[in-house]
């Protein structure tokens, strides 16, 4: 599982009076808003700049499956489905080919990729439908699954073979898991984690057999199923909630707490660190952050281009300093620059792009690797610099980047590779090529233990790492020159660090204690130790505020701190970073503590490993410490970033799909709907929704009842909850005898639960309607998010694919 990080906060304009529709409606009926009765074309919203219209345009066949977009750069990716209407062929910008081989029962098989010679991904199905193993690009299982009669999973094996079990309860609950090696049944148990639940079959208990890991209990809920307590190893924790179902407050185990104040729009108005130390926030009518006031009184003031872009970040006056964002048509990143006073530029860097949108230039990259190629696969090949050569003859001084037909990172530069064994584990890294079971002279060998996890580091000379972890695969301890003792809650958030060896490292003398915002769709370290960490929109770091000083971070495109500046952002900066690709540092300036660096991630200093809260990456070997707990999706157990680190941080592509009945009446220039959806998150979770909205502008009076499909960037069901700015356009006209309508409906906002959280929900309709066309914006709001079924997370990404495979 990987984390997002936003530098942009973008959320809907104040108003949408740049909005056009196409000037044809009137002249060719249907087809000029929709192109003809079976094909959509996209919205054009004025950018208010030379060029008004900057135009997405989508494209659809008959049963409403998307057949093309073409951004407002004029890149167009194209699908294509066979007659079942399973998707079979796509076509990326770059006009690299990707086909898909299904079976006589609609199940993808097959997908043949776009790399020359051709990899192929396998999927094996059962009898029934469920699947019982995916193959990589070298044939290898990934994971293999057997299931009891009612589909659930109950063993899954990798491809050393190292199994586990699952059983459930009568009502799909999962009671316990049983590690390789382990055995539940023995008295006591080996390898066992155990699972308890209420009545209402919510988790109330975790219990762990080898007598480390602390057990968790006490996992207590109010009527509306929203937590109240929870004891683990660090004390028990409390969970406070307003009558509009927000979290206020939140009281770790160690007794610090946070709480939150709202507007009536559910937007964060005020953060509480402890110590009556308080953040305040501004908002614009949009919902969009304007400021940003910390207990000092420091103020940080945000401006946004017309499509909501972040494009300023103006700093306390006694900085003057001001960071610009330049964006494209397309609302990607061409510049950034951190100048003070108007004439005094601190930091800057730009940006080009591929037709695949991809980086392919940095100007403030390193010397001579500021210059980006890629595979057909969209993998990076090469930094160099220029990036005029094919991938096989980077330029000279180039690091160059090979992958393996796994998608295994097997060479890193001129002078390190990398082998890896069928379970996609890293066996060693070294000079020169060899097989993983004869690594070569001079290498560093790396082993893991039977649950895919990194437990040493050896290196042919120089200090050997020794890696441990808890029944969770949680990295409890990191043993090398010195050793470092890590403590989690019972929900696997690191709340503390302790510099030496320690099975309860919270409760150690002079442990660092750590306190998190919860709120957001990803969880934010508002304290380590003493030092507060105050975030700006997108959730990027801001501030970071001791007892002595306050600094102020500087990002670039991906939200890497490469800049950190004072009150009076004088020199010598306290620090400055350049990196690699994959995250190592190229050079480093540093006079402070700061632990934000890459893509604005938690970086130890003891290992260099980054705490990306599911897990630990590696920037030195590209790779993580253990297995994604999402490998049934990412196909990638160790891999970053699907391999395009300067492009992608979120390789799991959490999203929600949706089938929706929507209706509509419009009068008086005002619109009205209600929409009831049947939605489908990427971890399993199937959930009713319902939305009422409002909004005016033209609209002509009609009715409406129309078929509507759903898909937003949402990480669960739950984040599509409350209000969302939303425009749409749409009309009905005859088609024959039949009085068809069509519309397309845009919304963007954040999370009910008041996080800085960028949601967007893309929703194309057809259906029946009265004549007249409408172009309105206003609010909807979802009332309700009702979760009907949990899956198994492996079945979410299948069952998505399912729902928008029905034509209904």
């Amino acid at each position: 599982m990987y984390f997002k990080v936003w530098v942009d906060g973008s959320q809907e304009p104040a108003n949408w009076s740049g909005q056009t529709t196409d000037t044809n409606v009137t002249g060719t009926g249907f087809a000029g808003l929709y192109g003809n009765a079976t094909n959509t074309t996209g919205v054009k919203f004025d950018q208010f700049s030379a060029n008004p219209y900057a135009t997405t345009t989508f494209t659809y066949n008959s049963f409403g499956r998307r057949t093309g977009l073409t951004d407002p750069e004029n890149h167009t990716t194209t699908w294509h489905y066979d007659p079942n209407q399973n998707l079979d062929r796509v076509t990326d910008a770059d006009n690299n080919l990707t086909t898909s081989v299904y079976d006589a029962d609609n199940e993808l098989t097959q997908v043949k990729r776009a790399d020359s010679p051709q990899t192929t991904l396998t999927t094996d199905y059962n009898p029934d439908g469920t699947v019982a193993d995916q193959k990589d690009g070298k044939n290898n299982a990934i994971q293999m699954y057997a299931y009891d009669s009612l589909a659930h999973v109950t063993t899954v094996s990798d491809a050393l073979n190292n199994v586990t079990t699952y059983v459930y309860d009568a009502y799909g609950n999962m009671l316990s898991k049983q590690d390789p090696g382990g055995n539940c049944s023995a008295q006591p148990a080996i390898g066992c984690t155990a699972y308890s639940y209420d009545a209402a079959n919510q988790l109330t208990g975790i219990n762990y057999s080898d007598g480390v890991t602390p057990n968790v209990s006490g996992i207590t809920y109010d009527r509306d199923g929203q937590r109240l307590t929870m004891t683990d190893g660090t004390g028990t924790s409390n969970y406070g909630w307003d009558s509009l179902h927000r979290m206020v407050s939140y009281t770790n185990g160690n007794g610090a707490q946070v709480q939150w104040l709202y507007n009536l729009r559910n937007l964060v108005t005020t953060i509480k660190y402890p110590g009556a130390l308080n953040v305040t926030r501004g908002y614009d009518n949009a919902g969009r952050w304007t400021s940003v006031q910390d207990w000092n009184s420091n103020t940080t003031s945000f401006g946004y281009d017309a499509n909501s872009n972040l494009t300023t970040e103006t700093f306390p006056a006694t900085s003057s300093v001001v960071d610009t964002f330049t964006f494209n048509a397309a609302d990607q990143m061409t510049n950034v620059a951190s100048v003070k006073g108007g004439n005094t530029t601190l930091f800057s860097a730009g940006y080009t792009r591929d037709l695949a949108n991809q980086l392919t230039s940095d100007s403030s990259a390193a010397s001579g690797t500021g210059s980006y190629k890629y595979t057909a696969l969209n993998q990076l090949c090469y930094a160099g610099s220029s990036n005029g050569n094919a991938c096989s003859s980077p330029p000279t001084g180039s690091i160059a980047y090979k992958y393996d037909a796994a998608d295994n990172l097997i060479q890193k530069g001129s002078t390190t590779q990398q082998a890896f064994n069928s379970a996609d584990e890293l066996c060693w890294t070294a000079s020169s090529s060899a097989s993983c079971a004869s690594p070569p002279s001079g290498a560093t060998t790396y082993q893991y233990d039977s649950r895919g996890n990194r437990t040493s580091v050896n290196p042919s000379g120089g200090q050997a790492q020794t890696l441990t972890y808890d029944q969770g695969n949680r990295l409890v301890k990191y043993a090398a020159a010195s050793t470092t003792s890590y403590g989690y809650n019972g929900d696997g958030l690191r709340v503390c660090k302790y510099a030496g060896s320690s099975t309860q490292p919270c409760s150690a003398v002079g442990a660092i204690q750590f306190l998190w915002d919860l709120i957001g769709l990803i969880p934010l370290l508002l304290k380590d130790g003493a030092t507060a960490y105050i975030y700006g929109p997108g959730g990027a770091p801001l501030e970071q505020v001791n007892a002595t000083a306050t600094y102020w971070y500087h990002h670039d495109q991906i939200g890497s701190t490469r800049l950190i500046t004072n009150s009076t952002a004088t020199a010598p900066h306290p620090a400055s970073y350049t990196y690699d690709p994959y995250g190592g540092l190229a050079s480093i300036s540093e006079s402070i503590t700061n632990p934000f660096r890459f893509f604005g991630q938690y970086q130890d200093a003891e290992s260099g490993y980054y705490y990306l809260r599911a897990r630990y990456y590696d920037p030195a070997t590209g790779q993580f410490l253990t297995c994604d707990p999402k490998v049934a999706i990412t196909a990638q157990p160790y891999g970053y970033a699907l391999d395009n680190p300067l492009s992608k941080i979120d390789p799991s592509g959490n999203d929600t799909t949706g089938k929706c009945i929507a209706a509509a009446a419009s009068f008086w220039g005002f619109q009205a709907s209600f929409q009831a959806c049947v939605v489908i998150d990427d971890q399993g979770t199937i959930a009713a929704t319902n939305a009422v909205s409002l909004g005016g502008g033209a609209a002509e009076p009609g009715l409406s009842v129309q078929r509507v499909n759903q898909y937003s960037n949402a990480k669960t069901v739950k984040d599509l909850a409350g209000p969302f700015g939303f425009v749409t356009v749409g009309a009905g006209v005859p088609v024959g005898p039949v009085p068809c309508a069509g519309s397309y409906t845009y919304e963007h906002g954040v999370n009910d639960f008041g996080g800085s959280s960028d949601i967007w929900v893309s929703e194309p309709g057809f259906g029946l309607g009265t004549p007249g066309v409408t172009a309105v914006t206003g609010v909807s709001n979802t009332t309700t998010v009702q979760p009907i079924v949990q899956l198994p997370s492996w079945a979410g990404k299948p069952a998505q694919f399912i729902l928008n495979a029905l034509p209904f």
